[in-house]
């Protein structure tokens, strides 16, 4: 036929081993399509370099927000010093205030020390600058503390200054010493009461006494 090889033409059974084991080899030497080291080589590189744009947006951000906070700094001392300032113009501006209300019982008093009058036009005087004092105080929120003898002590507002015996319960007020004063309901001064430590009982007292007369009569006689 033809189409076959003539048996002459046909390798021999070495040949076509050696040709079989020459073909192995080159194929095993030979890189494939899947074993390719070039993307395991690559990846160290990528991921450094990543890192490196990481590293340097989170610097960026630092910096940001370092000059965000020293901005605030700046600032919130600017307005600390503002409103120092706003403060002391406040309590300046309320002490010229007060100062000018001040200055008319000022004149009153001069006038009165300047006057030549009697013990009783000079009361008047003097009753009539009070009369004006209380109302400027009372006109800027303060007022006196009302005190009256019998009322209970109360440690918010009076302080006790003596403490007498007087028919009056104990622990509640016998006089006002000096008179104290609210500042628009908060204490200016606490009022200074004298306080009662109740009445005397004289049959303890002549009891003490008859006491203290016994133990005296052994020594008179010694």
């Amino acid at each position: 036929m033809s189409g076959e090889i003539p048996e002459e033409l046909k390798p021999s059974p070495d040949l076509t081993e050696k040709l079989r084991q020459t073909y192995l080899q080159h194929e095993s030497a030979s890189p494939g399509m899947e074993s390719t080291p070039e993307p395991e080589a690559e990846e160290p590189a990528a991921q450094h370099t990543a890192l490196e744009e990481e590293l340097a947006q989170l610097r960026q951000q630092y910096e940001e927000l370092r000059e965000q906070h020293l901005r605030l700094a700046a600032d919130f001392d600017n307005y600390r010093k503002r409103m120092l300032r706003e403060r002391e113009a406040w309590a300046e501006t309320l002490t010229e205030h007060l100062l000018r209300q001040l200055l008319p019982i000022a004149d009153q008093l001069e006038m009165a020390l300047q006057l030549e009058s009697s013990e009783e036009a000079l009361r008047r005087g003097v009753e009539l600058i009070y009369r004006n004092l209380m109302k400027l105080l009372e006109t800027l929120g303060v007022k006196p503390i009302d005190v009256s003898p019998g009322q209970p002590f109360d440690v918010y507002y009076h302080e006790a200054v003596l403490r007498l015996p007087s028919e009056l319960p104990e622990g509640t007020i016998v006089k006002e010493l000096q008179r104290g004063y609210l500042f628009r309901e908060r204490v200016l001064r606490h009022a200074r009461v004298a306080v009662s430590t109740g009445a005397q009982d004289d049959h303890h007292a002549s009891q003490q006494d008859q006491h203290d007369s016994a133990s005296a009569t052994p020594e008179a006689s010694s």
